[in-house]
């Protein structure tokens, strides 16, 4: 399960891709709510994104599939590293294109961003809207 061996586990979005093969969700580990964007292949039978089933807090339980440096990380299950989101994605219309929201040094959503699963979003991810104070 997602909050195996963590303190704290939240879901903020869970989404099926247009062809429904991916899941893009967005996971806090910290209770900051600021989360992490990971993607998992579903077309082979694997279970969604939850911390608990029900997409709230959980407490920590123990076992090897949390995604860390440090764990085994599942063959179906990606992180796109580098990315502290608002807890927001959203699809495009295929299912390599991912839309979310960075946050600003206050944490309020203010840049949308397109990624294409695959890149490395520092390097190829482009900011489509900016809300400027």
């Amino acid at each position: 399960a997602l909050a195996d061996g963590r303190d704290y586990c939240a879901t903020g979005s869970v989404v099926e891709s247009p062809s429904r093969d991916r899941l893009a969700y967005t996971v806090d580990f910290s209770g900051d709510e600021i989360y992490e964007l990971r993607v998992r292949d579903i077309s082979a039978g694997g279970s969604g994104g939850s911390c608990s089933g029900s997409g709230t807090a959980s407490p920590s339980g123990t076992g090897n599939d949390i995604d860390d440096d440090d764990k085994e990380v599942p063959s179906n299950d990606h992180r796109i590293e580098g990315l502290e989101v608002d807890g927001t994605v959203v699809w495009g219309s295929d299912d390599t294109t991912l839309y979310y929201l960075r946050l600003d040094a206050q944490h309020r959503p203010y840049q949308v961003w397109r990624h294409v699963i695959g890149t490395d979003p520092k390097e190829h991810d482009v900011m489509i809207f900016e809300e400027l104070d």
